[in-house]
């Protein structure tokens, strides 16, 4: 499943354009417009990595590995609540 979809030339890239996997462009260019913002691929990255950062079990090669996927929904609501009402973030 490609996350975008890429123009080759040459073996060269020359042109991306983000593909929404949920929802609709329209809808995701809706939301993000009113703020100045558009689809980044580095954001994404940044949160997957923050979110492996501070649940063991979604980590890379780690020796903790979620029993159920009832154990992974738990360990991912704590990590929710405390990014969004723990952790200071810049306005």
């Amino acid at each position: 499943m490609r996350k975008s979809l890429k123009t080759y030339r040459r073996r060269r890239l020359v042109c991306m354009r983000p593909r929404v996997v949920f929802g609709t462009l329209a809808h995701v260019t809706h939301v993000l417009a009113p703020r100045g913002w558009r689809i980044n691929t580095a954001f994404i990255e940044r949160i997957n990595l923050t979110i492996r950062h501070h649940v063991a079990a979604v980590g890379r090669r780690v020796m903790t590995v979620s029993k159920s996927a009832g154990g992974l929904r738990a360990q991912l609501h704590l990590y929710h609540a405390y990014y969004n009402c723990c952790l200071p973030h810049a306005k």
